[in-house]
């Protein structure tokens, strides 16, 4: 049998909840992991289906709370890419960087951002 995930999961396809999870890191783990200024990476295309003023709430507390924002967007690999969707524009004016991840190469792209923010730092 043939295994596809889109048929299984009821919610495929429907977006992420982002400013949800944000919560619940703040109310978590903010305080314990956030000390010492962190980098903080997220991997999503912004296609959020939550409420975009929250999402935005917990973007710029995160913010608050962290030396950087870097956010990977497999869309972002598109020369023609704008983030504008409601969830990118909800996160954009808390994210330090927009990185393209779609492929290898875009992942080296991000390890010389790793390094360029690490040597920044030191």
């Amino acid at each position: 049998e043939v295994f596809r995930v889109a048929d299984r999961v009821t919610d495929w396809s429907g977006g992420t909840q982002i400013g949800d999870a944000l919560a619940e890191w703040n109310r978590r783990w903010s305080r314990r992991l956030a000390r010492g200024g962190p980098v903080v990476m997220i991997l999503s295309d912004g296609w959020d289906c939550g409420d975009p003023s929250l999402l935005s709430a917990e973007m710029a507390r995160l913010a608050r709370s962290v030396h950087q924002v870097i956010w990977l967007n497999p869309l972002a690999a598109r020369a023609s890419y704008q983030p504008l969707t409601r969830g990118m524009q909800a996160v954009m004016p808390n994210v330090d960087q927009l990185l393209p991840a779609a492929s290898v190469s875009d992942f080296r792209g991000v390890v010389r951002v790793l390094d360029s923010v690490a040597g920044a730092r030191r």
